[in-house]
């Protein structure tokens, strides 16, 4: 989500010189972005690791340093940047030490993640805020989806089931996707692809739904550029609140969003609130804590129950269906 933020820098500093420094699974996403210098970097483990880090932002000084990552592992990397200014979050979202290695703040407002890291942007003088994604695709990744599409003899709509969640409280039941797919199989003769990581939890919750209707499974068989572009192909992508979510949004692709645990106001698909399943408002009521004194941290407050989820009928993803196709 960080890159309508990137976009809007180039617009307004077109002969600056940008760097990204980004981790490898992301890099693979963004590489073919123009006039972007990429420092690709892996999770540090070790002192070895962070020595190896040093030796890499040796040669760079910047100007300014946008530091919109809040966690302990990203607190350890940013005094090994050198930067005139260093920019980092307010202190209700900058957690985990992060006003000890930032100089200056943005600050705190009740918005969605994305426009969050668009303060970013705000902060050093970008008045043109507007969302531009023009997310390039990676060449191979089409070809694979095209020869796929051939493969699959697909014909009519070509519908994106991402199931499962990183967190598995966020999944939508087995049962109930299966029905949608049904729905899409009888009414709209959808070719109906099931993607997800190789985890545990994303590869048992397809063989669940697969006991139930006949999908093409691509569960754990895809890279991230491969799944990017496959997206971009589809007419419809279902999903919980998930990567694949801001992925539909960055392509432009059409996507369902199911949302219990989580506010789409603040993690939902940009630029599509309408199509998103909430039942955020109902979980809370139902099964949140009651606040005594209301504090600015509870905009990002989640509902944890296991029952969640299953407020979501199938009925509620079927009529946005109907919306969209």
């Amino acid at each position: 989500m960080f890159l309508p933020t990137v976009r809007a820098l180039q617009r307004a500093y077109p002969k600056a010189r940008m760097t990204w420094i980004i981790s490898s699974p992301a890099y693979d996403l963004v590489k073919h972005i123009a006039d972007i210098e990429f420092i690709v970097i892996k999770k540090p483990e070790s002192l070895r690791d962070y020595w190896s880090l040093r030796q890499k932002f040796k040669k760079h000084n910047f100007d300014v340093l946008l530091a919109a990552q809040a966690s302990f592992r990203a607190h350890t990397i940013i005094p090994l940047i050198k930067a005139k200014r260093k920019i980092g979050y307010d202190s209700i979202r900058g957690k985990e030490g992060h006003r000890f290695v930032v100089q200056e703040h943005i600050p705190f407002k009740t918005v969605h993640t994305l426009e969050g890291f668009m303060q970013f942007a705000e902060k050093v003088g970008v008045s043109d805020l507007s969302v531009q994604w023009n997310l390039p695709l990676d060449p191979d990744a089409k070809k694979w989806v095209e020869t796929h599409q051939m493969q699959w003899g697909i014909q009519g709509p070509m519908v994106v089931v991402n199931p499962a969640a990183s967190k598995s409280e966020r999944s939508w039941n087995a049962k109930r996707y299966a029905e949608v797919i049904q729905f899409l199989q009888k009414r709209y003769h959808a070719n109906v692809i099931l993607c997800g990581g190789p985890s545990a939890h994303d590869k048992d919750l397809a063989i669940e739904i697969q006991k139930e209707v006949q999908v093409i499974d691509m569960v754990g068989q895809t890279r991230l550029p491969q799944l990017l572009a496959l997206i971009a192909a589809a007419d419809l992508v279902i999903c919980p609140d998930t990567g694949p979510s801001h992925m539909a949004a960055a392509v432009g692709t059409p996507v369902i969003a199911i949302h219990g645990v989580t506010k789409p106001e603040i993690s939902g698909p940009y630029g599509q609130f309408n199509h998103v399943v909430n039942a955020y408002p109902q979980a809370h009521a139902l099964y949140a804590k009651p606040i005594r004194k209301h504090k600015p941290q509870d905009w990002f407050n989640k509902v944890h129950h296991p029952e969640v989820m299953n407020l979501i009928q199938s009925e509620d993803v079927i009529e946005k269906i109907r919306v969209i196709l």
